[in-house]
């Protein structure tokens, strides 16, 4: 049976809604995939829209307000799409539009307005420990009984518990911003791998994803004390303090460094400053749950500065590396698993 180009459009537009809920088949998945590789102005969208229902649909502690507005960016920009376009191809523009308004009406911005401003954790067997975590492409914000504040970045995980002598011991897995409630009496430690940081009076961040090269604390306020699995001290941070430790030669170098390079990620945005673009696509592929592979090692060492807001699409930030470099890319749209960006 022949099916014209119109009725192929209006057939997989009707799929990006099982496609960004996650009810779409591999099947389906594969051949909508093969559609966009062949039609880029949809694959823009298709990015725009799964990265708002993403946003509006996570655990991410963002206000109504904030929903609000990212909603009202993506109606602009596809009212952009629509003056370069004849009316006829406005209509399918459109659509995205209205897609969006049922994906986000079921399971979005109503169930957004539902959840508490503060995570709930998950209750392991152990009846005094708790498992917090943060999806992928979300900031988890939470309280402790204590008071201490914590900002998981995304796909980070924590478990913490409370010892009986009143010691407050967290494992750490990803990035974490920390604000201890102090208490003498009862140590709060955090550990990473072999590290283990301890409040002196502390706010901090620390950053250890399991591929990461290093762990990285930096110092706010306070003190804090890092010490090796042994319990030994190597370092007293004070503010503004950069401690780096390098997983592979344990060795331990400290530096000062721009506090909002650091702590950009939990006010929404990327913050890079002559950051290599290898370490950049580290960053984007942890937001975004997608995977990088550099094919031109040329590229490896090259070096960018700029802010991006989180709610940007990751396509949009390739162009804009594009913009200011000679890198091209691919996007490769995998049914199952992170989707791969080629860079060559």
């Amino acid at each position: 049976m022949f099916i014209d180009k119109e009725q192929l459009k209006k057939m997989y537009s009707n799929l990006l809604l099982k496609i960004i809920t996650g009810e779409a088949s591999v099947r389906e998945k594969e051949d909508y995939y093969k559609f966009l590789t062949q039609n880029k102005e949809e694959e823009e969208l298709f990015f725009q829209t799964q990265s708002l229902w993403f946003k509006t649909n996570s655990q991410n502690q963002l206000s109504h307000e904030f929903v609000v507005a990212e909603y009202e960016d993506f109606l602009k920009r596809v009212d952009a799409q629509e003056q370069k376009h004849i009316i006829g191809r406005s209509i399918q523009f459109r659509k995205y539009a209205a897609i969006l308004v049922t994906a986000v009406l079921v399971g979005g911005i109503g169930g957004y307005m539902s959840h508490q401003l503060i995570n709930k954790p998950a209750a392991l067997a152990d009846s005094g420990v708790q498992k917090f975590s943060s999806a992928k492409g979300s900031i988890a914000r939470l309280e402790l009984s204590d008071g201490t504040m914590i900002s998981l970045n995304s796909g980070s995980e924590m478990i913490f518990s409370q010892s009986s002598t009143g010691e407050r011991n967290v494992k750490l897995v990803g990035e974490a911003y920390f604000e201890v409630k102090h208490n003498a009496l009862k140590p709060f430690v955090v550990e990473v791998e072999d590290l283990k940081i301890r409040d002196l009076g502390t706010i901090f961040n620390l950053r250890g994803y399991p591929e990461d090269k290093t762990i990285e604390t930096t110092l706010l306020e306070g003190k804090a004390e890092i010490m090796n699995d042994a319990n030994k001290t190597m370092m007293v941070l004070a503010p503004g303090d950069h401690a780096e430790y390098t997983k592979r030669s344990k060795n331990i170098s400290l530096s000062a460094m721009n506090l909002e390079l650091v702590t950009g990620w939990k006010d929404g945005k990327f913050v890079f400053r002559d950051k290599r673009l290898e370490d950049i696509c580290a960053e984007l592929q942890n937001w975004y749950d997608v995977k990088f592979e550099i094919t031109n090692p040329d590229y490896r060492n090259f070096k960018y500065s700029g802010t991006i807001k989180h709610s940007t699409t990751v396509a949009y930030v390739l162009k804009m590396l594009k913009f200011t470099t000679n890198i091209n890319y691919e996007i490769c749209n995998k049914p199952i698993g992170p989707d791969l960006i080629i860079i060559k």
